[in-house]
């Protein structure tokens, strides 16, 4: 007895080649989310900077100056430092309390960009010693100097940055953006 072919199903040499199609979808979904990430990414809040008290203005840049420079709210590329500059006028310092400063980071970047080498690496903020500060009727005017680079100094990672600088005289805070 012959048997005749068939033909209509496709057989069994057609099975199983629906992979090739499942990997090219999954590529365009992962590539549509990596673009609406960047299009819809870290944008700087509308409101960079606030100053209260004897602070009298914050401005950052890649420059280091003895006075501030033009303020730069975008950095691009991975700059190694960024310089605060902090100008108080008047500040009151009492009780023998300090300025002290925080930098923050907020990162749109996904899990795994988080778990590559140095994508949870911590920032390190420290005052120059050369601080221009000079003793007034009520209190200290000048410019504080800081600087924020990153723990091995690779290059600061992208994200929305916001320093804040605190002190009993007053609070100060500023915003910028790393792409």
């Amino acid at each position: 007895m012959s048997r005749i072919p068939q033909t209509a199903s496709g057989g069994k040499a057609r099975r199983g080649r629906w992979w090739p199609a499942f990997v090219l979808g999954a590529l365009l979904v992962l590539a549509a989310w990596f673009f609406a990430g960047r299009l819809f990414g870290l944008q700087l809040p509308a409101k960079t900077k606030e100053v209260s008290g004897g602070f009298a203005s914050v401005s950052v840049s890649t420059q280091d100056r003895a006075y501030p420079p033009p303020d730069t709210q975008v950095f691009r590329g991975r700059p190694r430092r960024i310089y605060v500059y902090v100008v108080v006028r008047d500040l009151r310092t009492s009780g023998g309390e300090g300025v002290a400063v925080s930098v923050t980071r907020e990162t749109s970047g996904s899990l795994f960009t988080r778990l590559l080498p140095g994508g949870g690496r911590g920032l390190k903020v420290y005052a120059r010693p050369d601080r221009q500060l000079y003793a007034q009727r009520h209190g200290v005017s000048g410019v504080l100097r800081f600087v924020v680079s990153d723990g091995a100094g690779d290059g600061l990672p992208e994200g929305l940055y916001e320093v804040r600088v605190r002190s009993a005289g007053g609070a100060a805070c500023e915003s910028f953006l790393i792409r």
